[in-house]
């Protein structure tokens, strides 16, 4: 018996609509294959495989990068992994000047852990976004507190929620105001 996956994408209100057809045709993309997702719940597998490894998966078939950083000019000796980043995706130029790179960040980690999330899409924004002409599409995946509780993840786990107002309140001054939270809801 599998439970499907319902998506919800929140954005704040400095986030600016997508006019490239080509972003716009990535995140679509991305979003049909998660709301096509079934979770079998009687898997002993790791809550967070159930929907990382197949998304990882089809995301890689469809030319996504997997585990890339945000600067890879970091020194040898200095830990990578707030540099991090579960799936990049850079989309030719063709409607518009810009190169758009979309940054997917899972975040299904312990709420210990969200400042260090939020920063890391910051972190590959900036880094991104030093030419003008390139832009950074921040999208950060998370569940809200039924499916935490339906999909049978461990209490400790950020929800949407906490991470809304960990973005918008606790760390704006630090952090990118336009990351999508895309909802995973069951």
């Amino acid at each position: 018996m599998g439970i499907g996956v319902k998506i919800e994408i929140r954005t704040h209100n400095e986030l600016l609509t997508d006019s490239c057809a080509s972003v716009t045709q990535a995140k679509d993309a991305m979003i049909a294959f998660l709301r096509n997702l079934t979770l079998d719940e009687d898997s002993i597998e790791a809550s967070s495989n159930k929907i990382k490894v197949p998304l990882f998966d089809w995301a890689v078939e469809q030319g996504w990068k997997k585990n890339r950083l945000a600067d890879p000019g970091i020194p040898t000796g200095i830990s990578t992994s707030i540099y991090k980043i579960n799936l990049t995706l850079d989309l030719p130029i063709d409607d518009c000047s810009h190169h758009h790179r979309v940054f997917v960040h899972a975040f299904f980690d312990n709420r210990q852990a969200m400042g260090t999330n939020l920063l890391r899409l910051t972190i590959a924004k900036k880094y991104f976004e030093r030419d003008s002409s390139q832009v950074a599409h921040l999208i950060a995946l998370v569940l809200d507190s039924n499916a935490k509780t339906d999909f049978g993840w461990d209490n400790s786990v950020g929800t949407l929620e906490e991470y809304e107002y960990a973005a918008h309140k606790t760390y704006e001054f630090a952090i990118a105001s336009n990351i999508e939270f895309w909802a995973i809801r069951s």
